[in-house]
């Protein structure tokens, strides 16, 4: 952290050093905005551009700044930040990155510890399930099990995120071709007695492929 409540931090509230180089030039400011707003460079309210100026004025000597926000990915806030990000890199001034929440949570989602730790997060979850969901549109089947077999916090989670996990499983399985362990996974969601249409459907496509088979 970087100084306290009611010290000047000049835009910055957390300092790190990247690769743990304890030197002037890895030295990277971070600013938190838990905000209803951020705009680029409007007078009134929070915005980018006063950040930048404010890091400008500190003491420390930064090679980026960083804006982590807890808004919505917002595609011309970004294209404004990385145009002003470039254009003072030309200048030999510190770059600039902005970090929304969508990108926190899918950072939380690539690491196995931090998503144990934040895993409670139906959030967080659900953005999980949905990079899962992608995965599997795109046939990446095998990636998208791996994933679902790392995250082992759902299993203590309500009945519903287990559910989900089993089925997105068992959806891995059938397009993989592996249908012993498909027949596992449809057992335990028997089990707890799922009914949806897409498990329903799930099941006659196991039937019909292991009847070719």
């Amino acid at each position: 952290m970087y100084g306290r409540r009611g010290q000047a931090q000049h835009g910055l509230d957390i300092l790190v050093y990247e690769d743990d180089r304890i030197e002037p030039n890895n030295r990277i400011g971070i600013q938190c905005k838990h905000v209803q707003k951020l705009s680029f460079d409007e007078n009134h309210g929070d915005s980018i551009v006063k950040e930048v100026q404010k890091a400008d004025q500190g003491q420390q000597d930064i090679k980026t700044l960083i804006v982590v926000t807890s808004l919505e990915a917002n595609k011309t806030l970004t294209d404004a930040v990385s145009v002003l990000s470039d254009q003072r890199i030309k200048e030999g001034k510190f770059s600039i990155q902005i970090i929304f929440w969508n990108d926190l949570c899918n950072y939380i989602n690539k690491d196995p510890e931090l998503s144990a730790f934040y895993g409670q997060d139906p959030e967080i979850l659900e953005l999980f399930f949905k990079e899962i969901e992608d995965l599997i549109k795109d046939e990446k089947y095998k990636t998208a099990l791996i994933k679902l077999n790392l995250n082992k916090f759902i299993d203590q989670y309500n009945i519903i995120f287990r559910c989900k996990k089993l089925f997105l499983q068992a959806t891995c399985l059938l397009g993989l071709g592996d249908f012993k362990s498909l027949e596992e996974v449809l057992v335990e969601l028997d089990k707890i007695k799922w009914e949806e249409s897409n498990y329903n459907s799930l099941k006659i496509k196991w039937l019909i492929q292991t009847d070719i088979v």
